[in-house]
């Protein structure tokens, strides 16, 4: 990650994070407070739950109105997928496309995959289960038994 890589390299690493845990889409809390130590342990001070108001030429300004002074800024967006689609066809949506074991919407003739899906509550985010998916959905589409 960018965090490591600039903590190896001797910087002052601030990671602000607005959600509750680290990646709360990818992770449980138990394995976000495993990563959060593991960050920590390299040098780089986490701070959740806080979100930023405004970026000026020298730092960054949170919502709660704390300033972190800074040289270099590196934001990283995440993932939200775009549903809009998906509702206006009538597919059931949470925060994401809401699909069951063989990655069927609720719509019995529509399948979704990757950052749109959402799989036991899980929106994931990452390229590994996009890939373990497409190829559940493979054998799913030519009869094949499998489940995600």
């Amino acid at each position: 990650s960018a965090a490591r890589a600039l903590a190896e390299r001797g910087a002052h690493v601030v990671l602000a994070h607005q959600g509750e845990y680290l990646m709360e889409r990818q992770l449980d809390p138990a394995a976000a407070e495993l990563l959060r130590h593991h960050i920590e342990s390299l040098g780089v001070e986490v701070h959740t739950e806080c979100r930023v108001r405004g970026l000026r030429g020298t730092s960054v300004e949170l919502a709660d109105g704390y300033v972190l002074d800074s040289e270099l800024v590196v934001l990283a967006c995440g993932v939200r997928p775009r549903v809009g689609l998906a509702q206006a066809a009538g597919l059931d949506v949470r925060h994401g496309i809401v699909v069951d074991d063989e990655l069927r919407t609720s719509d019995p003739y529509i399948h979704a995959i990757g950052d749109c899906a959402e799989h036991d509550g899980r929106v994931y985010g990452l390229a590994g289960p996009a890939l373990e998916q497409a190829d559940v959905l493979a054998s799913v589409l030519t009869a094949t038994p499998a489940r995600y």
